[in-house]
């Protein structure tokens, strides 16, 4: 029989009940509702919300149904400068051979949802909708850092 005594030491401080492990968290930015308000048909890139991403990498994505039924597409593009015009953001492949288009997030108009965006290697992002049917939605974006 092999006994062992083992001691965790956390910056510096031996981790106890007393003194337990410190927790990081998970630090949001300010949640932004997306297109001024609850949108109820397609957006163009030029009149989507401009994102400051800087010191995030992703975020939450919050679509909340308002009423009707139909299919949003949204895609995600990127910019690395304020203004100017955005492009679909690309990612590495999983098996590292080149790069594909950042996937469209696709939801059924007719649930809401929540959608962990992750990966932005940006400095500006967009969500931009279209919507297929009729439905009345708001956008809400948290940025994570």
């Amino acid at each position: 029989m092999i006994s062992e005594n083992v001691q965790m030491i956390a910056n510096g401080v031996a981790v106890s009940t007393a003194n337990p492990m410190p927790v990081i968290e998970d630090i949001k930015n300010t949640t932004l509702t997306l297109f001024a308000g609850a949108i109820a048909a397609s957006v163009t890139e030029p009149n989507a919300t401009e994102i400051d991403m800087t010191n995030s990498d992703g975020g939450s994505l919050e679509v909340t149904i308002n009423s009707g039924t139909g299919t949003w597409s949204i895609a995600v593009m990127t910019h690395e400068v304020a203004g100017g015009v955005y492009v679909q953001m690309d990612k590495m492949k999983a098996d590292g051979t080149g790069h594909e288009d950042y996937p469209a997030i696709v939801s059924t108009a007719s649930t809401s949802k929540s959608y962990a965006v992750t990966g932005i290697k940006a400095n500006r992002l967009k969500f931009v909708p279209t919507l297929t049917g009729t439905c009345n939605a708001t956008f809400k974006f948290t940025p994570t850092r």
